[in-house]
């Protein structure tokens, strides 16, 4: 499920498989990321905080290895 992060000043769009649990994002200037085996906790609090940004920092990249994707 795609979603458009409008507001987000560091996020464009965001998108979670929950059959591969991949999520990819694509940040400002676009960068996109995959980070693998994100749970739908995970997923659900990033769709529910106020800043996407801030919580990708706090909370995905720590825990989920994040790639490059070539564009």
């Amino acid at each position: 499920m795609r979603q458009r992060v409008l507001g987000s000043s560091h996020v464009e769009w965001i998108e979670w498989d929950p059959g591969s649990r991949v999520l990819q994002v694509e940040y400002r200037g676009g960068r996109l990321y995959r980070y693998e085996g994100v749970d739908y906790e995970t997923w659900s609090g990033l769709m529910r905080a106020p800043s996407k940004g801030s919580f990708l920092r706090r909370v995905v990249h720590p825990k989920f290895a994040g790639q490059a994707v070539a564009g």
